[in-house]
């Protein structure tokens, strides 16, 4: 099975760890091919809106891919293979978040962010799966925007081996000193 992943949004941060973590899960699995489309060069949202929905199908369709995840929001409205989104964001469908960012508050930056909300939710009614950080982002979508719940899921990232065990050692540590 050949799956791609469409990283053009150049993921930071948390995100960025997330993907690498699940390539290294995937590479685990001798059955699967990655391919992974990364940025190219400096993408505005418009530029990576217009390549992820006229160039990125066609190079799924010549690599003959299986499944495209695309962990950045949104994806191609019309793909002819299996698309998953990850929506990994709210921001765009709150006016409180547009009002308290000050690179927002610029009528370019406030239109991209409406784009942004649009593909998001264009992209989610044509995948065949969209994957949310919490119930809540999930819920919403769902009663406000008529995403199927049979294609939704919902994966509570943030938790990690690590943090668990450096958990359950404060947890120990202060268990210990209640106690005397």
């Amino acid at each position: 099975m050949k799956i791609a992943i469409d990283i053009t949004y150049s993921p930071s941060g948390g995100s960025l760890t997330q993907i690498e973590k699940m390539v290294e899960k995937f590479n685990q699995i001798d059955e699967l091919e990655i391919i992974i489309y990364s940025k190219l060069s400096n993408l505005s949202i418009i530029g990576r809106i217009i390549w992820g929905q006229f160039f990125l199908p066609l190079y799924l369709i010549r690599e003959k891919v299986d499944v495209l995840f695309c962990p950045g929001n949104f994806g191609p409205l019309f793909c002819s293979v299996k698309t998953i989104i990850w929506i990994g964001t709210i921001g765009p469908f709150f006016e409180e978040f547009i009002r308290n960012f000050l690179w927002v508050s610029k009528g370019q930056n406030r239109i991209k962010l409406y784009i942004n909300k649009l593909f998001m939710i264009l992209s989610s009614l044509r995948a065949n799966a969209v994957i949310f950080e919490s119930q809540f982002t999930k819920e919403l979508f769902i009663n406000k925007y008529n995403i199927r719940e049979n294609k939704t899921y919902v994966i509570n990232i943030g938790f990690d081996e690590y943090f668990a065990e450096n958990k359950k050692m404060r947890s120990n540590i202060f268990d210990s000193k209640l106690q005397n």
